[in-house]
């Protein structure tokens, strides 16, 4: 799950050179499969999906071991994809 994580956070897939010339209306962009028969939104969107569920097992054990935890987005995903954090406290010492 881990490696799919990379899906939603490294980007399109395409080299800065190939961004640059679809940008410029060198070359035109097409919607081509990629591994697993998957075009790259679709890749995006699993990678979002595995994304999510490992930060919410992040919490959830951190909240096993006795602490109350919550996860906070702090930028935009336009900015980055990697824009949350998980924050703990000790419930014995919350006031």
């Amino acid at each position: 799950m881990c490696g799919l994580v990379g899906w939603a956070t490294c980007g399109s897939g395409l080299s800065r050179n190939r961004r640059d010339e679809i940008a410029s209306g060198a070359i035109i962009e097409q919607n081509e499969k990629c591994s697993y028969n998957m075009n790259h939104h679709e890749r995006r969107d699993i990678g979002l999906i595995c994304k999510h569920l490992i930060n919410w097992g992040r919490s959830k054990f951190i909240e096993d071991e006795g602490f109350k935890s919550n996860l906070h987005y702090y930028v935009k995903s336009d900015v980055t994809l990697e824009n949350v954090c998980v924050v703990a406290i000790n419930k014995n010492q919350e006031k």
